[in-house]
C-alpha cells in the first residue's frame, strides 16, 4: 500500500499536493534557519571572526543549503518576501545589528549591510543559479528530456482569473534583471563562456566614476 499524504520528500526536495512550491521554500529556509542558528554562537555573532571569513562560510553552508532545487522553484511574491527576510536576517546578525539596533537605528539600510558585508541580494544569488541551470539545459542534446521539455508547449486554454506562477515566467524575471532579452538569451547561452561570464557579473555594483572636486570644477569652468 503506497500511502496518500499532504507532502513528500524527494530527491531532497519536498512535494505537495497542491503542485506548487510553497513546502519546497518552507522546508530550505528551516533547514537553513537551523544551520545558521547551530552556526551562529561562535562563528557568525563573534567578534574574533572578520566578515569575509562570515560571508565564506554563509555562503557556502547556509546559503547553499537555502537555495538548494531552486532552479526549478516557481517562484511567487509571497515566497520571495519570505526567502528576502530570512537573507536580511542572516546578513544583519552578520553585521551584529540587534533587533533593538534596528527599532532605534532606522539609518542603517539592508543595502547598506549587505555592501558591508559583501554579500549580494537574495534575488541576484538565485537568478545566478537559475540562469546557470537554464544555459546548461540549452545546451543539452535535444534527445534528452529536460531539453524536450524546455521548448515543448501545452495547448490547453488556461482558467479565468489569475493563474499560478509558471516557471517559465520566474526564469523571464530572471533574464530581465541580467539584462537579457526574453526573445534572444539563448543565443548567447550557446557560448559557455560568455554565459558563465554574464552570471558571474550579475548583481556586481557598478562602478562610479569619481566625482570632480570644487578646486577641478572651477578650473574647469575657467
Amino acid at each position: 500500500m503506497i500511502p496518500v499524504v499532504e507532502k513528500a520528500r524527494y530527491l531532497g526536495g519536498m512535494l505537495n499536493r497542491n503542485a506548487n512550491h510553497e513546502a519546497a521554500v518552507y522546508d530550505r529556509i528551516a533547514k537553513a534557519s537551523s544551520a545558521f542558528g547551530k552556526l551562529k554562537p561562535r562563528l557568525f555573532k563573534s567578534d574574533d571572526i572578520s566578515l569575509p571569513a562570515k560571508r565564506a562560510a554563509y555562503v557556502a553552508l547556509v546559503l547553499s543549503i537555502l537555495l538548494y532545487g531552486s532552479e526549478c522553484w516557481a517562484i511567487t511574491a509571497r515566497m520571495r518576501r519570505k526567502l528576502r527576510s530570512f537573507h536580511r536576517f542572516c546578513c544583519r546578525t552578520m553585521f551584529g545589528i540587534k533587533n533593538m539596533h534596528q527599532v532605534k537605528d532606522q539609518k542603517t539600510t539592508t543595502a547598506e549591510v549587505l555592501e558591508e558585508c559583501g554579500l549580494r541580494s537574495l534575488d541576484t544569488y538565485m537568478a545566478r543559479r537559475r540562469l546557470r541551470w537554464l544555459g546548461h539545459v540549452w545546451r543539452m542534446d535535444w534527445d534528452r528530456l529536460p531539453r524536450k521539455l524546455l521548448s515543448s508547449w501545452v495547448y490547453q486554454a488556461r482558467p479565468l482569473g489569475r493563474p499560478c506562477k509558471r516557471w517559465g515566467e520566474s526564469i523571464e524575471d530572471d533574464l530581465k534583471l541580467a539584462g537579457l532579452k526574453v526573445s534572444n538569451w539563448h543565443e548567447t547561452a550557446e557560448d559557455r563562456d560568455k554565459w558563465r561570464e554574464i552570471i558571474d557579473k550579475l548583481g556586481d555594483p557598478k562602478k562610479r566614476k569619481p566625482k570632480k572636486s570644487r578646486k577641478n570644477a572651477k578650473k574647469s569652468g575657467k
